[in-house]
């Protein structure tokens, strides 16, 4: 891409620039850091997104908003580098990344949130009876409990960002779409999960709560400001 994309992005099999150049140097030096100890600390999540999945997995709205500097947050608060904006292509490269994958580059239309299947997203998405998202995902202005060694991407911004299609393959084999990632897979092979006392531990009616609730956290969090920003 004569964006240059790749220079900090992987996709497909194509490692980005930036890990390349990282990898053939000492990390402790690459990295700044004064010993291997320190140079191993912070988040997990702190590696550049892949590009290979981009149009089939992000609403093509968003990501004009993320490509034209209009987006005003960070999805990942720990992430290594910052996105520049393109503000003259950022709308032509959300389309064509959607229209690559043969998908739509207009959000559908979206109900919203069933407040019964909310509450019981978030009980599923909390440490006790359900699978423990909140301790690596912040919520809202709610931070991760695990700290920022394990935080990812806010669950207050995942339905604005992120296709629903996208949301069920990930979630039924997160290795699978994104290997080495510390997501696990909770659906066995007959669809039910370890949590049974919750919707009869059917999978799918529990990930459609998980996802009402992502729906409704919509706006909770803060945004960036020129002053914060």
């Amino acid at each position: 891409m004569d964006l240059r994309c790749l220079a900090c992005h992987a996709r497909d099999e194509q490692p980005d620039l930036w890990s390349r150049l990282t990898a053939a140097r000492a990390p402790a030096v690459s990295a700044g850091y004064d010993d291997e100890e320190e140079a191993s600390a912070g988040s997990v999540h702190l590696g550049r997104p892949e590009l290979t999945w981009t149009g089939e997995k992000l609403h093509a709205d968003w990501l004009r908003r993320l490509l034209t500097g209009e987006l005003g947050y960070r999805t990942r608060s720990e992430i290594q580098g910052r996105m520049p904006a393109f503000p003259a292509y950022g709308a032509w490269l959300a389309a064509g990344l959607a229209h690559q994958h043969g998908v739509p580059d207009r959000r559908e239309p979206r109900p919203a949130p069933d407040p019964a299947l909310t509450m019981v997203g978030r009980q599923l998405t909390g440490v006790e009876g359900g699978f423990g998202c909140v301790s690596c995902h912040d919520v809202g202005t709610q931070a991760a409990l695990a700290g920022p060694d394990t935080a990812t991407i806010n669950f207050a911004f995942v339905t604005d960002r992120l296709r629903p299609s996208y949301y069920w393959r990930y979630i039924r084999d997160p290795q699978r779409l994104r290997p080495g990632t510390m997501m696990p897979s909770f659906i066995g092979e007959d669809g039910s999960t370890p949590i049974q006392q919750v919707l009869d531990g059917n999978a799918t009616r529990q990930f459609e709560a998980i996802w009402h609730y992502l729906r409704s956290l919509e706006g909770t969090a803060p945004v960036e400001t020129p002053a914060n920003r």
